[in-house]
Order: structure tokens, then C-alpha cells, then sequence
């Protein structure tokens, strides 16, 4: 036996160094060596090359993701002091297609300047001595923050393509279990696109599902609402549900719920549940709100649903000269309310040119403003023979 490797639920390049091996045999072989009857293991791209004499990195690690950047690090794989990180769109799988390569003295680069909402993968080589290099290793892959929004947020999964996370939400797996995926028609209560955890039959769950950042006021109530639940009356999943400033679990530090135990009633044909909580945040800021799977191993399903936040009941919505908008900034649809009834609302760029003009004649309105460029604009709002001029910002 060359060498032994522990295989995990995550696809990984590996490399077995055939320097020590004084044999003449001609072949290699795969040994699956694992208890039980009902195990799987897939091999892929196998490559058998000359050992490289520039030594390659290992233990690749991306961190710390914005809007426009994030951190690579990496452990040498000698004593070399130089490196390579090279990276393309998620599209790009194989090292050759890499758009960018980015020089490195230290074994930690920032890549900065990117898109937001943009998926990327990254890979990293050694450099030594005469123009020698060791191996791309990658890709792996990380995507870039979306740009924080206002209110009313929804997230109720349909834009996915299952099993993958929607555009702007994320995970960060703790543990050593599976993480979330994006499930079509689970049933059991939960009949179109479902952020779902299938039990690790080894492995308990300790996994976090993040949102979009939302940017909230401190003093104002808001109100979270999804639905949650599991397949199984003998099986029990676990659920806790928390807000932070940052999409990662150490910055979980407002608390909205846990759930230990949910099971499917007796009786019942699904554990199904709406739940609505009323919460306020400590500070002004963007917040993230993190669905974390704690299931011990070898349970069964965990879903959760149609995740909203929006203002409480209590809440004063902004209002400018008596007229209430939001959400500001805002992506597609601004919402305007006033105690009387308003007749127009025209928008105008900062040029002073009207974009968009609608005949109202309610005491709220819906204007849709998705079809905009990004940037500032003035929407004015006549109600009772008067003007009113509100700024907003579309995203």
C-alpha cells in the first residue's frame, strides 16, 4: 500500500507521492476499504504525472467575503516564499481558462475590486527558484456579498436552481454533516423550491444558512416570518434562527428562535409551521439572519421556507413632509403611503428628467421602479393640491 486517505462528503483533489515506492509494478489500484454494505465513493480525473519539483500548497481556505473582496490563504508546501493565486468566473473550471493571477509573498492575498453578487473560482500555485512552478491547485470556489438592501426582504427560494443557494444567500458549514441545498418538491407541507438538510448517517448538523444584509434602524420593530418543518414522525430535526452583523456564525448574536425538537405530530400529515416573531436590533446597520441546522446524525429532512422581514406593526415608517416610503434603498418596488389620498407620483432623475410618471388617486402606492438604472433619484409625490420631493436610491 502506497498510502491511505480518509475520503469526506466534500469532493477533494488528493495526491499520493510515489517517490518511496521501489516495486515494478506497472498499474495503481483503488481500494475501497470501509464497514457496511451501503457506501459509495467516486474517483475522478486521475492524473499521473512526474513529481513536481517546485512543491504544491495545500489547505486552501477562503474568508472574509464582501461585497468586493475576499481572503485566500494557504499552507506552503515547502520552503518556498513566493506564490501565485489565480481566479476566473465560476464558469471556469480548469486552470488554463484563469483570467487573473495575483503574486503573493506571504501565504494570505486579498483579492479586492470584484463585482458584488458574483461567483467566482480561485486556485493556487507555488513559485521557485528558475521559473519553476508547482501545480494549480483548485478550484475552489466563493462568491462575492450582494449589496445590503431595505425592506420589505423575501427570500422564498424560487429564483434557485436546485439544489443550488439563491444568488444571495450563503452557508458556512461548522460541523462535519451535509450542508443546505435547494430541493424542488419536497412535499410534506413544502410544495416548491425548499431550502432543505438530508441527515449525515455519521455526522450530527451544524450547519448555517445566511440572507441577504438587510440594512435595519435601531428603535424600529420588524417582524420575521418563514416556515419550517421535517418529514418524519419518528425522527426529529433541530433548528435555531439568529441575527448578526456579518454572514458568519460567530456574528450570530441576536437571538429569534430554537427549535430542538421538530417532528411531525401524531395525527398529523406534516410538521409544517408558520412562524412569525417580532424582534428590534441593538445598533443601526446591516444585519444577516443565519437558519442554522443543529440535527444530531442520522435523522431524516429539514426544511424551512418563504423567509421575510419586513417592519412591525409598531414601527414609524420614514416619512418625508407626512408621506411615508420605503424601502430605501430600494430594488424594485418603493411603497408610498399618506393620510390623504395621493393623485401622482412622478420620478425624476438628477438630470431633472422624468423617468417614470403614475396616476394614483389611493392612500398607498406601489411604484415599480425595477426597470431604473441604479442611482439617486426624486419622486414626488402630489396629494391635497400639494408637492412633496423624496430622495431615494435604486439598487
Amino acid at each position: 500500500m502506497i498510502d491511505e486517505i480518509e475520503l469526506t462528503d466534500t469532493p477533494t483533489q488528493y495526491s499520493v507521492d510515489f517517490t518511496s515506492y521501489t516495486g515494478t509494478d506497472h498499474y495503481i489500484g483503488f481500494r475501497m476499504n470501509v464497514p457496511g454494505s451501503y457506501y459509495s465513493q467516486f474517483i475522478d480525473d486521475v492524473k499521473w504525472e512526474v513529481a513536481p519539483t517546485c512543491p504544491d500548497v495545500t489547505d486552501i481556505v477562503i474568508s472574509d467575503n464582501t461585497t468586493s473582496s475576499a481572503i485566500v490563504s494557504w499552507s506552503p508546501g515547502g520552503s518556498e516564499t513566493s506564490w501565485q493565486v489565480g481566479y476566473a468566473a465560476s464558469s471556469v473550471t480548469d486552470p488554463s481558462g484563469i483570467t487573473t493571477t495575483v503574486p503573493a509573498t506571504n501565504p494570505t492575498v486579498e483579492l479586492s475590486g470584484l463585482p458584488d453578487s458574483s461567483a467566482f473560482n480561485v486556485w493556487v500555485r507555488s513559485v521557485c527558484p528558475g521559473n519553476d512552478f508547482g501545480a494549480w491547485i483548485g478550484p475552489y470556489s466563493f462568491s462575492t456579498l450582494c449589496t445590503p438592501t431595505g425592506l420589505p426582504y423575501v427570500e422564498d427560494f424560487e429564483s434557485a436552481v436546485a439544489p443550488a443557494l439563491p444568488g444571495c444567500g450563503s452557508q458556512i458549514n461548522v460541523g462535519s454533516g451535509n450542508e443546505w441545498y435547494v430541493d424542488e418538491n419536497p412535499g410534506d407541507g413544502f410544495n416548491s423550491n425548499t431550502l432543505t438538510y438530508r441527515y449525515d448517517t455519521d455526522n450530527a448538523a451544524d450547519v448555517w444558512f445566511f440572507t441577504r444584509g438587510l440594512n435595519l434602524i435601531a428603535g424600529n420593530s420588524y417582524t420575521i416570518s418563514y416556515r419550517y418543518g421535517n418529514d418524519s414522525d419518528f425522527y426529529h430535526e433541530s433548528l435555531k434562527v439568529m441575527g448578526g452583523m456579518a454572514p458568519s456564525p460567530g456574528s450570530m448574536s441576536l437571538e429569534i428562535a430554537d427549535y430542538p425538537t421538530i417532528q411531525i405530530p401524531d395525527g398529523e400529515n406534516d410538521s409544517m409551521t408558520e412562524e412569525s416573531i417580532t424582534f428590534e436590533v441593538p445598533e443601526t446597520g446591516v444585519y444577516y439572519f443565519g437558519f442554522n441546522a443543529y440535527s444530531v446524525a442520522d435523522q431524516n429532512h429539514l426544511y424551512v421556507d418563504d423567509i421575510m422581514v419586513d417592519f412591525g406593526l409598531s414601527t414609524s415608517i420614514p416619512t418625508v413632509a407626512g408621506v411615508g416610503y420605503y424601502p430605501n434603498p430600494v430594488k424594485n418596488v418603493l411603497n408610498l403611503t399618506y393620510a390623504q389620498s395621493i393623485s401622482n407620483v412622478a420620478v425624476y432623475n438628477l438630470l431633472g428628467q422624468k423617468v417614470l410618471e403614475n396616476t394614483v388617486n389611493a392612500n398607498t402606492a406601489k411604484v415599480d421602479m425595477s426597470g431604473l438604472s441604479a442611482g439617486s433619484y426624486v419622486v414626488k409625490v402630489t396629494a391635497d393640491n400639494q408637492t412633496k420631493s423624496i430622495k431615494v436610491i435604486k439598487e
